[in-house]
């Protein structure tokens, strides 16, 4: 459903569809991003996206965004707010 990635000390979730095809993005169950860590990537076809901000720079998508899920977190715990 969604991806949530920790970069230094801000949390980013995701809805874990590529904007391309709509299918999950993860490799494996959470396994998210490249190789180098700096980027979200698609295992489907290898889309990247940016972490801050979920926009594809670099393939079938690009300029696309990943959906943003709105989040609160509380007591350390990321919960996400609907």
């Amino acid at each position: 459903l969604y991806m949530v990635i920790r970069k230094r000390h801000k949390v980013f979730v995701y809805k874990n569809a590529c904007p391309h095809t709509g299918l999950p993005l993860d490799f494996k169950p959470g396994r998210f991003l490249a190789p180098d860590g700096d980027l979200i990537q698609c295992s489907n076809h290898g889309a990247k996206f940016r972490i801050k901000d979920g926009v594809c720079v670099f393939g079938p998508c690009e300029g696309d965004s990943l959906t943003a899920v709105a989040t609160e977190i509380r007591s350390g715990r990321v919960y996400v707010v609907e």
